[in-house]
């Protein structure tokens, strides 16, 4: 703790960071065109010191109005002769507003996680749509087309049976059966996968 000695002609004897004695007495803004230069760099802190003692003058009733508000008054001080002792952390002001700062920085980053989390999981849910539209959309078509090669293989059973094609035709056309019949299994299997990256996408899990 720092005992920062107060003479009641109004002087603070003993220069601090009175930030909140600044802006009680001599306005926010006249605390701002103190600390704002100071966080730029256009001053010392040696500078700001004297100009915020400069900014602060008080009479002896506006010096007890303040402390009785704001500090602890030493009894052996007490008198109207002697000089009043506010207790008070050294540089407190800076360190608060330095504290502030680290909590806005914080939230600002935990905002902006939050946020890109966000974004990123509708981007996933939408993503996980239309995978899943698209394949749900080629496994109709891939059974079309299984089911017009299956009618298509057994025509070329019936012809062959009676005489009209060779056996060749036959086994063509259940080649193509048996290739549409895989590229249908495997279009089944995406459109699984599909519908399972969806469920992972809304928040769902494994188990």
């Amino acid at each position: 703790m720092l005992e920062v000695f107060v003479d009641f002609d109004g002087t603070i004897t003993d220069v601090d960071t009175f930030d909140a004695l600044i802006r009680a007495v001599a306005g926010d803004a006249a605390w701002n065109a103190i600390d704002g230069p100071l966080l730029a760099g256009e001053i010392t802190l040696r500078e700001a010191l004297a100009r915020q003692a400069a900014a602060v003058r008080l009479s002896r009733a506006e010096t007890l109005a303040f402390m009785e508000a704001h500090a602890r008054v030493d009894p052996a001080f007490g008198s109207p002769a002697g000089v009043v002792v506010f207790h008070r952390p050294l540089f407190t002001g800076g360190r608060l507003r330095g504290n502030l700062k680290l909590s806005k920085a914080t939230f600002e980053e935990t905002l902006a996680n939050y946020q890109k989390t966000v974004q990123n999981a509708f981007r996933e849910v939408s993503d996980a749509l239309i995978a899943y539209q698209r394949s749900q959309e080629f496994f109709q078509h891939q059974q079309e087309l299984t089911q017009a090669n299956r009618d298509a293989a057994q025509l070329a059973a019936v012809r062959y049976e009676g005489g009209v094609v060779s056996y060749l035709e036959v086994l063509y056309n259940e080649q193509q059966l048996f290739d549409t019949e895989l590229l249908l299994a495997q279009a089944r299997r995406d459109e699984l996968l599909s519908v399972v990256q969806l469920y992972r996408a809304l928040g769902g899990g494994w188990q």
